[in-house]
């Protein structure tokens, strides 16, 4: 794909609004910085960002299934995303965390990439332990799973009932509900200046293509009941919400159109800042 040209005098930091944008399912999204020729330059919070920005990709739909090929593809971005983001948040508390043996830790190690890094299951218990980030049952069970789920791709293939589609979205939807929490209460606070504004801009185009993934949607909406459920009395209906709904509004310059039940979640989410 030829890359698009890269505007005059644009940095990533100064120019964000110069960027040109191109079509993403019914809407237009922003190219990214990223995405011009340049050095393959990832730290580590960009580079799990990056990882979940292009499982948003793949998964998106406005409508039809997810390919078989798309899928694989997400589990195994979804997988490298959740393992550096939360290897972050270890670095984040102190550098020698994320080596297998923090006792045996090097800045050299670090720094040219040598070091033996510590696994998904002791980096959640250090996580747990040290920095006291909780896990929900399901949650874990998920981040194990889609680590099972990596493995078998890169190196035979998934087969039975764990290659099936429902089984793989429904993992990858519960995974993406925690990363996208996890970076909102525990990665985006230890950030400060261009790095920060970065990842709350990777982190609205992942926003935007959760929107489009079906799985995530009721995920999230399960996520969210035991919130919403003891304010059902006190809550106020959006007429908004309510006239697309049920078809009393005029919806794409149809009036009176019904949109598809996916249509009327979107705009739920949306309303849900920051996830």
């Amino acid at each position: 794909m030829t890359q698009p040209p890269i505007p005059t005098g644009f940095s990533a930091e100064r120019s964000v609004d110069d960027l040109p944008q191109v079509a993403r399912g019914s809407s237009l999204r922003r190219v990214r910085a990223v995405e011009f020729a340049g050095d393959a330059h990832f730290p580590p919070v960009a580079n799990g960002l990056d990882y979940l920005v292009s499982v948003a990709e793949l998964l998106e739909r406005d409508e039809g299934a997810v390919s078989a090929r798309d899928l694989k593809y997400a589990v195994l971005h979804l997988a490298a995303g959740a393992e550096v983001l939360l290897k972050s948040r270890l670095h984040m508390e102190h550098w020698s965390l994320v080596f297998a043996d923090p006792g045996a830790a090097t800045r050299k190690a670090l720094e040219d990439g040598s070091l033996s890094s510590c696994t998904p299951d002791q980096t959640r218990k250090r996580l747990k332990n040290i920095v006291g980030i909780p896990f929900a049952s399901h949650e874990e069970q998920a981040l194990k799973d889609l680590a099972s789920s990596r493995n078998a791709l890169q190196h035979w293939g998934l087969i039975g009932d764990q290659a099936r589609a429902a089984v793989v979205t429904s993992t990858t939807a519960t995974v993406l509900n925690f990363l996208v929490s996890f970076v909102n209460n525990h990665l985006l606070p230890g950030l400060t200046g261009p790095e920060r504004s970065a990842a709350e801009l990777e982190m609205e185009h992942v926003r935007d293509g959760l929107h489009y993934i079906e799985e995530y949607v009721r995920e999230r909406m399960r996520d969210l009941a035991p919130r919403l459920g003891p304010v059902r009395r006190t809550t106020v209906q959006c007429p908004l919400l309510w006239a697309v709904g049920t078809g009393r509004a005029g919806v794409q310059g149809r009036p009176g159109h019904r949109p598809h039940r996916r249509h009327v979640q979107r705009r739920v989410l949306v309303l849900h800042r920051p996830f």
